[in-house]
């Protein structure tokens, strides 16, 4: 017999992985798959080698070839599912999942990554039954059904695995409690997970408003690990909300470079839009809808193609239509109509149940309902006192925080919810899809940007100036027009009118204080045109403390110069502000500039309030005719342009009538508090008949 004939063509390669020579070991695989192609181990040995070295796309390949060779082994498809996990290739993944678990029905760790994959406690629980005492698992079902039980067992099972205590300190966060959080993830990092507990005690700490630990943390994160794309994706995010646009760019950037992501892409989406980046912002968040399977970012899509001058009413359509397809549930029906004898009533939805504008637009309707039960699903972590006035003034209140979309459809059934207010549903904390899951026999989308997409939603709710006969913006709902769209709430601690600063000054003040992401190449190129026509004018630019970055700086002052306006012009305001402060800087304004194709709202209505007059551009969907709605209201329908000739034409008109704008300056309050804007009691009673309409 020759020697070596049974020798084992894989042994070198086992034992140079088991030296932890990882690349010696994938070459000396390979060398025996040129020998022997057909080999169903070794190529299961090669993928999973490639899978730990974080080369997933190269992997797939060897292992459906392992799959393919001997169908009855599952441990390759299963590698295979975990490749495209880490890929961010959910629903294939979740395909590879399902086709172990046909074959090997008692397959744990299938049960366990297929509930990661879903966000599905079902499957995890499964593979909780079938290996009780393993604390990980135990730690993912406690962090899929956000239950602290769980998670606390899975610590004490094993006090040294980082993992369990990084899932408890996702769970104590998400449900506000950052001091908890914060010491799990303390642990965790005491644990060996030292990265790790540094990016999410950076996030903890931004929760908690401790920025200068939010920074620390995060800095420490990326220094401990520079090529982590983990690390990075996560100081993209805590940088975003610092305020530091640029470094969430560079950061988004450099986590992409270390592995391509749909989180990473999403966060370079999110960057991106904060530069007022718009078109590569889109680009972005189309590779994260490719990379993964996320609804909540795929929204982010939609939310900035409202900022984009050449999305169309139809393409914006298309793609709220795609997202409901890809997204929605199907085959689920709503409850039948129910004969109503008593108050109606009337679950809202919302995230916005707090100090937000949302919020605010409509507290009024809680604080003066009658002929309506308001109950509230309030997808709210950290509430503030908006929160508590909220939850006093309602019927009724249920956190959905924790609860999956079917989870909070089916609690609204057994409330029996006759119609289910879904308040702004495709923006930040805010969840269209219970629609989907059909809570309520009737549906409605009140404060979104644009269609649902949702065939389950029933009436979108606008006014006769957003939506006039004829508007080219296109529904899956029908339309109900109320008398006037917005309910703006006075502020409470706003300082008194000064003077028009033109007469003191001798030149003319313009402003903005929208977020840059609406201040597009368009807005800037017709913004320039105005500040041209009016000689020594400047523009007040301020946005929270985004205009502080340099970065942003930069841009502008780039794109306002190429447009023949020195950069010197341009007023940056940098400093966060409490809303008493923000409304005292708009007294150093003569004229408020309306972005298009997203017009302003909040900060319209601000201006308004302290005396600036707002110009503003009608477009064709929704988002660009909130300025001619609010302007309409308050009857001065002669500031609203139809093109960008009379939109120049109104700006400089305006700013070189002093005595006009005098005038509106110190009237436009009075004016404002006897509008339908601020009429909270009227405004109720007309959205309580509106809901009984539709309701039918």
């Amino acid at each position: 017999m020759q020697p070596g004939v049974n020798a084992d063509p894989l042994a070198e390669a086992l034992a140079l992985h088991a030296a932890g020579r990882s690349d010696d070991a994938l070459a000396a695989g390979r060398a025996v798959l040129r020998r022997r192609p057909g080999d169903a181990r070794t190529h299961h040995f090669v993928g999973s080698l490639l899978v730990r070295l974080g080369r997933g796309a190269e992997a797939i390949t060897h292992l459906e070839t392992a799959t393919r060779l001997q169908p009855a082994n599952v441990q390759p498809l299963l590698q295979a599912g975990v490749a495209l996990h880490h890929l961010g290739r959910l629903a294939e993944a979740g395909r590879a999942y399902r086709r172990v678990l046909t074959a090997a029905p008692a397959a744990t760790d299938a049960h366990c990554n297929l509930g990661l994959v879903e966000g599905s406690p079902r499957h995890m629980a499964r593979a909780v039954a079938l290996n009780p005492a393993h604390p990980a698992m135990i730690s993912n079902l406690g962090a899929l059904a956000n239950a602290l039980h769980h998670l606390r067992r899975a610590v004490a099972l094993d006090p040294g695995d980082a993992g369990c205590h990084l899932n408890l300190g996702n769970e104590r966060r998400f449900r506000g409690d950052v001091d908890t959080a914060t010491r799990a993830y303390q642990r965790a990092r005491d644990c060996g997970r030292e990265a790790d507990g540094l990016a999410n005690l950076s996030l903890a700490a931004y929760d908690a408003g401790r920025m200068l630990d939010a920074v620390r943390w995060m800095r420490r994160s990326i220094a401990f690990a520079p090529s982590g794309a983990f690390m990075l994706s996560n100081a993209s995010v805590t940088a975003k909300r610092m305020g530091w646009i640029g470094f969430a760019a560079a950061s988004a950037r450099r986590s992409l470079a270390c592995a391509s992501s749909a989180e990473a892409w999403n966060n370079l989406g999110d960057a991106l839009q904060g530069l007022g980046e718009v078109k590569a912002a889109i680009a972005a968040y189309r590779r994260s809808g490719e990379a993964g399977d996320a609804a909540g970012w795929a929204s982010n899509l939609l939310f900035c193609l409202c900022y984009d001058a050449d999305t169309t009413a139809k393409s914006l359509h298309r793609a709220a239509t795609e997202w409901a397809r890809r997204y929605a549930p199907r085959g689920r029906s709503k409850p039948g109509r129910r004969s109503v004898s008593g108050r109606l009533k009337v679950g809202v939805l919302s995230g916005d149940l707090r100090d937000h504008p949302v919020g605010r637009n409509v507290l009024g309707l809680f604080e003066h309902h009658r002929e309506v039960s308001l109950h509230a699903y309030a997808e709210v972590t950290r509430g503030d006192a908006t929160t508590e006035r909220f939850r006093a003034d309602a019927d009724g209140w249920t956190s959905t925080v924790g609860l999956s979309d079917e989870e909070v459809a089916e609690r609204m059934r057994r409330d029996g919810v006759d119609v289910l207010v879904v308040l702004a549903g495709h923006t930040a904390r805010n969840r269209p899809l219970v629609a989907a899951w059909g809570g309520a026999p009737v549906q409605v989308s009140f404060h979104d940007l644009t269609t649902s997409g949702l065939t389950s939603m029933d009436w979108w709710v606008t006014d006769g100036v957003l939506h006039p006969e004829g508007t080219r913006e296109r529904f899956t709902e029908k339309l109900w027009r109320l008398p006037c769209f917005y309910l703006h709430r006075p502020p409470e601690e706003a300082p008194e009118v000064r003077a028009l600063p033109s007469e003191e000054r001798g030149w003319v003040t313009f402003v903005s204080c929208n977020n840059p992401a609406k201040l597009t190449v368009e807005v800037v190129r017709l913004w320039s045109r105005v500040l041209a026509d009016v000689p020594r004018s400047r523009l007040l630019l301020k946005y929270v403390d985004w205009f502080a970055d340099p970065a942003v700086r930069a841009r502008y002052v780039g794109m306002f110069e190429a447009n023949g306006v020195a950069g010197d012009r341009l007023d940056f305001r940098g400093r966060d502000l409490r809303r008493s402060d923000q409304l005292a800087l708009l007294n150093e304004a003569d004229v408020a500039l309306d972005p298009f194709p997203f017009n302003g709202s909040t900060t319209s209505f601000e201006a308004l309030w302290m005396g600036v007059p707002v110009v503003t551009l009608a477009g064709e969907r929704f988002v660009g005719r909130v300025g001619a709605s609010v302007l309409t209201a308050l009857g001065l329908d002669e500031l609203v342009a139809t093109d960008e000739e009379s939109y120049v034409a109104k700006a400089v008109t305006l700013a070189e009538d002093r005595a006009r704008l005098a005038g509106l300056r110190r009237s436009l309050r009075a004016r404002l508090q006897a509008s339908p804007l601020c009429d909270a009691p009227g405004y109720t009673r007309g959205f309580e008949t509106a809901l009984r309409g539709m309701a039918g």
